[in-house]
C-alpha cells in the first residue's frame, strides 16, 4: 500500500463499453464547496489484469459496509457475495445486487483534476441485450459546471468482469477541486447486477 507518489504502468482497457461524454450546466452537489481533498493510500489492485496504475478506493467503494454513504432507489441490497479476485482486501465478502428498475448513487467525494480514472468490479447477467449503466458525474465547487461520462456494459456473458478505464476530465484550468459521484443502474427489466470494487486511478498521464 502506497501514499500516492509516483506514476505506474500503462492502461489498459479489459471489457468492451460504450463511453459518452458531455458537458452540461447544473448545480454542484450539496454541500460540494467544503469537500476537501484527503490523502489516500494506494495500491497497484488490478496488476493482474496487466493494469499496474495505482488506485485508491472510492468511499464505501468495498461495499463491506453494506449501503452505507449510497443513496439508492428500487430494490437494491448488500449480499455476502464478493468479486472472487479479492483485490482490495482477501477477507472482503460483500457486494451490491440491484435488480432492475434500481439506481446506487454514491456519496459525492473529492478527486483532484489529476485524478483521471474509474475501474469498478460487476457481475454480468448473461442476459442477452441486458446492460449496466455507470454514470459518472464530476462537478467543481462554487459553479453550475458539470460533466457526465455515461458508460455501459453488456450483459449478454455472465460472470465477473472488470470495467475498462472510464475517463474522468481534466478541470484544472478551471478549479483545483472537482467533485465525483458514481450512478450505478440495469439499462433494462430484464436482469439483475452485482457491483463491487469501485477504484479511481489518482494519477493522470501528462
Amino acid at each position: 500500500m502506497k501514499v500516492r507518489n509516483h506514476r505506474f504502468g500503462l492502461r489498459v482497457g479489459i471489457a468492451a463499453v460504450m463511453a459518452v461524454a458531455a458537458v452540461t450546466a447544473g448545480g454542484a452537489p450539496a454541500g460540494s464547496a467544503n469537500l476537501p481533498c484527503v490523502t489516500r493510500a494506494t495500491s497497484a489492485y488490478l496488476s493482474a489484469w496487466g493494469d499496474t496504475n495505482q488506485y485508491f478506493v472510492a468511499p464505501s467503494g468495498t461495499l463491506e459496509g453494506g449501503l452505507t454513504g449510497w443513496s439508492l432507489s428500487g430494490q437494491v441490497s448488500s449480499v455476502a457475495i464478493n468479486e472472487p479476485w479479492k483485490v482490495v482486501n482477501g477477507t472482503h465478502a460483500r457486494s451490491m445486487q440491484l435488480a432492475p428498475y434500481s439506481r446506487a448513487t454514491s456519496q459525492t467525494f473529492c478527486v483532484a483534476p489529476n485524478e483521471d480514472a474509474v475501474r469498478l468490479f460487476y457481475r454480468s447477467p448473461g442476459v442477452a441485450g441486458s446492460g449496466l449503466l455507470i454514470k459518472l458525474t464530476v462537478s467543481i465547487p462554487n459553479s453550475t459546471l458539470k460533466y457526465i461520462n455515461t458508460y455501459v456494459v453488456s450483459g449478454n456473458q455472465y460472470g465477473w468482469l472488470l470495467t475498462n478505464r472510464i475517463d474522468l476530465p481534466d478541470m484544472s484550468k478551471f478549479s483545483s477541486l472537482q467533485y465525483l459521484t458514481v450512478e450505478v443502474s440495469p439499462t433494462n427489466t430484464q436482469a439483475t447486477w452485482l457491483v463491487d470494487d469501485v477504484l479511481v486511478d489518482p494519477w493522470r498521464a501528462k
